[in-house]
């Protein structure tokens, strides 16, 4: 099972870093979305290239590769950067979006499923 290993910001290959077709390696990507930004602008080029694959599979950078198109809903997009990367609660979440703890758990794992697929074929789904 792929996860993200600790030393992100030593410049190894992406594919050494995380295996994007694990949905915990992406969970983990995610909440880390905060020191990757970090890594980033210190000038780690693994940072740089998780953090532009992650931003664009949620649609902050329009790329060609994404054609124009998130990996993920709008309102999956909300979930999961209120319950994963902000780091709320599933309730929390749910509280502040108005709906059920279930539809947030929903939106989460449907949404990784997405941004896994977007991220393995290049492609966001229809």
């Amino acid at each position: 099972m792929g996860m993200v290993k600790r030393d992100i910001d030593k410049g190894r290959r992406m594919a050494d870093v995380i295996d994007y077709g694990s949905t915990a390696a992406l969970k983990t990507a995610l909440r880390s979305l905060h020191k990757l930004k970090l890594g980033a602008e210190q000038g780690c080029p693994t940072a740089q290239a998780i953090l532009i694959d992650l931003k664009t599979a949620l649609g902050e950078y329009q790329s060609e590769k994404a054609r124009g198109r998130a990996a993920v809903t709008e309102r999956q997009k909300e979930a999961i950067v209120l319950h994963l990367i902000d780091d709320r609660s599933i309730q929390e979440t749910a509280e502040l979006l108005g709906v059920d703890p279930t539809a947030i758990s929903h939106r989460v794992s449907s949404g990784l499923k997405r941004i896994v697929q977007f991220l393995q074929t290049g492609r966001a789904a229809s």
